[in-house]
């Protein structure tokens, strides 16, 4: 019996391997990343004439590349490991390939490989502002002596080199200084950084540098010497603003374009969602991928003899090697949002800070408050204050555990205090949902106070009965019986 029971559980045990073998195959058949997903080896990527003595130290840190995490490979999320013959190569891996080779024979080079006269790609690169273009991509492969597949399958390029395009040298990330940098070398494994855009996406394309000073330092822990040019510490803190230049905003593995950021916060405040934000950016890149396919398939009207391209059929959207496309989820384009927030905080208290607020209108809004995460079942945050000025603009915004009466004395007197440092008016009137249990407001913030004062100074001139809200004889009287009937009478 027992015998018997342990050669069932055994053939259950089996069925069930082979079942869940069989989904799995079904996977990996559907979502071929679990094939294309890998790296170059060691042995591939060393070279003498590419690499200086930090080769293995270039190795273990290029997964950690940028501060917002490691770097992304060159073909996004497809990316074959490299064969000899290179034919499973994707179209752009190939062509930026060949533009790599190109800059590491005409830039910084020593003792340099080409003429002056053979510097062709240089000399493009200065005429156009560093970008390349795909509309130049069938001049760019016969330049470069490669074989140049559907126009539609390439991106626009941008090569971002700061001594060579600013006669700058990019800052080290470490010691923000750039006395001592020099050119660390070029890498084949990961080349450039697919950027993100409207309805398309592009890469941009950098090389390595070293910090001699950083490298000679024996501080524990040791600094980064070594580093891209596109690191984010890096661009920001270069010299005379020229990192403004800059197209983009760098993610872990990825990046976005900054008019695409800029599009983002408008459309957040007015209340559309990342998923649905997504889903727009989405419908765009296809309605382009869906242009180009168009424009291949009517590019041989008319013709009666057709080249070997023109009869090539226009490939699928996520093809890895020819058009692949991308675009990341939701999740990715609200922390692209968050990051972009956080690099502006600063600038946004201060512009708030410089409005005035001779009326402030004060709101306490719940419904935000109740999306956000529990700690033991508990809300973190009650409720979102808002406070603003008589032209309609937040003048300060703040988030309150509690409704208790403490957690709003102390944005505002700071808001009181701010407004004192900067010569602006003190609040004159306020606005509330209910003025009844607001009469705090009056010890909080004095200028209240001396209104308050003022519209009792008033009724006791004028007596109560003859001021009413179809008085319209005095402005002040208007607002002295709103006052004294909600904070007297109520």
């Amino acid at each position: 019996m027992r015998g018997s029971m342990a050669s069932f559980v055994t053939r259950t045990a089996n069925v069930a391997v082979a079942a869940a073998t069989n989904i799995w195959d079904i996977i990996r058949d559907r979502d071929r990343n679990y094939q294309v997903r890998g790296y170059l080896d060691e042995d591939d990527i060393k070279d003498g004439n590419e690499y200086s003595s930090e080769d293995d130290e270039e190795a273990e840190i290029e997964n950690d590349e940028d501060i917002a995490g490691a770097e992304m490979d060159y073909d996004s999320d497809a990316d074959d490991p490299v064969e000899s013959d290179g034919n499973d190569l994707s179209v752009m891996t190939k062509y930026l390939r060949a533009i790599l080779r190109q800059l590491k024979a005409e830039c910084n080079t020593k003792p340099p490989l080409l003429l002056d006269t053979h510097c062709w790609l240089r000399q493009y690169l200065e005429q156009n502002q560093f970008w390349i273009r795909k509309q130049s991509v069938k001049f760019i492969c016969g330049k470069l002596g490669i074989d140049m597949d559907l126009e539609g399958y390439y991106r626009d390029v941008r090569v971002w080199l700061p001594d060579e395009q600013y006669g700058l040298w990019p800052t080290c990330p470490s010691c923000h200084a750039n006395s001592s940098i020099g050119v660390h070398g070029y890498s084949h494994k990961t080349i450039a950084r697919r950027v993100i855009g409207l309805k398309n996406h592009y890469f941009i394309l950098s090389r390595r540098y070293i910090c001699h000073d950083c490298e000679k330092c024996d501080t524990e822990p040791r600094p980064k010497y070594t580093f891209r040019a596109y690191n984010e510490e890096s661009v920001k803190r270069l010299p005379r603003q020229k990192g403004i230049d800059f197209p983009a905003m760098l993610t872990h593995k990825l990046a976005i374009d900054k008019d695409l950021i800029d599009m983002m916060r408008p459309l957040f405040d007015g209340g559309i969602r990342p998923e649905r934000f997504q889903r727009m950016i989405a419908e765009l890149h296809h309605k382009e991928f869906h242009r180009l396919a168009l424009l291949h398939e009517c590019s041989d009207e008319g013709k009666v003899f057709r080249t070997e391209l023109e009869k090539q059929m226009f490939s699928t959207y996520h093809d890895k090697l020819k058009y692949s496309g991308y675009v990341p989820n939701a999740k990715w384009f609200r922390r692209c949002y968050s990051k972009f927030m956080k690099t502006i905080r600063l600038l946004q208290n201060n512009e708030m800070k410089k409005r005035g607020m001779d009326i402030m209108k004060l709101d306490a809004c719940y419904k935000p408050c109740k999306k956000l995460k529990r700690l033991n079942g508990q809300k973190i945050v009650n409720c979102i204050i808002t406070a603003k000025n008589g032209c309609n603009e937040e003048r300060t915004q703040f988030m309150a555990p509690t409704d208790a009466q403490d957690q709003y004395v102390a944005p505002l007197e700071r808001m009181t205090q701010t407004l004192q440092e900067l010569g602006q008016k003190q609040p004159r009137l306020a606005y509330v949902d209910n003025p009844c249990s607001s009469l705090w407001l009056l010890e909080v913030l004095p200028s209240l106070a001396k209104t308050q004062e003022k519209y009792d100074t008033l009724v006791a001139d004028n007596g109560e009965s003859n001021i009413g809200p179809g008085d319209n004889t005095s402005d002040a009287k208007y607002y002295y019986y709103y006052y004294y009937y909600y904070y007297t009478q109520c």
